[in-house]
C-alpha cells in the first residue's frame, strides 16, 4: 500500500489538561471552531462528561485512569473500523505487556474476566472537505472502586493489586499505537487477523442479545467494514453489525 502520509503524526503534538468535559468534544471543537488542520492528541487527568458508544457515559476517577483522544486524517484507503481495530489491538497488546490477558468485546470494549477494563470511542467529522477520525481511549488503571451503576468494571489495580504510573502506561500505549499504524500501512490483513484473534467469542460460543433476543453465538469472521459473520448455536449463520448485537459479560 502506498503511504499517502503517516498515520502516527497525531502524536507529534500532545497537550494535557487537568480536567475537561470530554477530550473527544474538545478536539471536535478545535476542528469546527478554530480552523485546526493538523492532527493532535489531548489528555485529560479527569473527564467529567466522558462519553462511550450510544450515549453511554465513561466514568473517570480523578488521575486514577488514563483518558485521552487523538485525531487521524482519513482518506479513501482508511475507514473508521480500521482505526478501531488499531486502537483496540494496541490496548490488548499493552495489557499483555502488563501481564493481563484481555479480550475485545465487539466492537470496541476491552474486557478481562467478564469485566470491562478499557473502551474506545470512534467518531468522525468533516470540515472544509477534510475528514477526520477522533479516537477516544479510556483505561481504568489505579481505580479502587466504581459506582454501583457500573458493576461490570475493573482496573489494573484491582486485577494485579499493584499501582501503576499513568504516564508510563500512556507512553507504552502511544508506542504501540504508532507501531500498529505502521503495520497497518504495510499489511492491513495482519491487523484484521490480530483483531479477530483477540475477539471475545471468536474461539467459543458466548451469550449475546441479537436483535434483543438472548442467544449463544460464535464469531466466524469480520468484514472490512466491521460487520460480523456469526454462527448461532443450534441455528444458522448470519451477518450482523454493532447495532444488531450486544455481547453480554455475564
Amino acid at each position: 500500500m502506498r503511504q499517502l502520509y503517516p498515520l502516527d503524526n497525531c502524536f507529534n503534538f500532545i497537550t494535557c489538561f487537568e480536567q475537561l468535559p470530554s477530550t473527544n468534544d474538545y478536539i471536535i471543537g478545535l476542528y469546527k471552531n478554530s480552523g485546526l488542520k493538523n492532527t493532535l492528541t489531548v489528555i485529560a487527568k479527569q473527564q467529567i462528561k466522558g462519553r462511550g458508544r450510544m450515549g453511554k457515559l465513561w466514568f473517570s476517577d480523578s488521575e486514577k485512569g488514563l483518558t485521552f483522544s487523538f485525531s487521524v486524517q482519513l482518506n479513501s484507503k482508511i475507514n473508521l473500523f480500521d482505526i478501531n481495530m488499531i486502537a483496540t489491538i494496541s490496548i490488548v497488546h499493552v495489557l499483555k505487556v502488563l501481564n493481563i490477558s484481555a479480550s475485545i468485546k465487539y466492537p470496541n470494549d476491552i474486557v478481562y474476566n467478564n469485566k470491562k477494563i478499557s473502551g474506545v470511542l470512534i467518531e468522525s467529522i468533516k470540515v472544509d472537505g477534510d475528514s477526520y477520525c477522533i479516537v477516544g481511549l479510556g483505561i481504568n488503571i489505579n481505580n479502587v472502586i466504581f459506582p454501583k451503576q457500573i458493576p461490570d468494571s475493573t482496573s489494573l489495580y484491582q486485577i494485579t493489586k499493584n499501582m501503576f504510573n499513568v504516564e508510563d502506561v500512556f507512553q507504552l500505549l502511544v508506542e504501540r499505537l504508532q507501531k500498529m499504524m505502521n503495520v497497518y500501512l504495510k499489511n492491513k490483513m495482519s491487523i484484521k487477523k490480530s483483531y479477530f484473534s483477540a475477539l471475545w467469542g471468536a474461539h467459543h460460543y458466548v451469550s449475546c442479545l441479537l436483535n434483543n433476543e438472548k442467544v449463544s453465538v460464535k464469531i466466524l469472521s469480520v468484514t472490512k467494514n466491521g460487520f460480523l459473520s456469526i454462527s448461532i448455536k443450534d441455528s444458522v449463520v448470519s451477518t450482523v453489525n454493532a447495532k444488531d448485537i450486544k455481547f453480554l459479560l455475564s
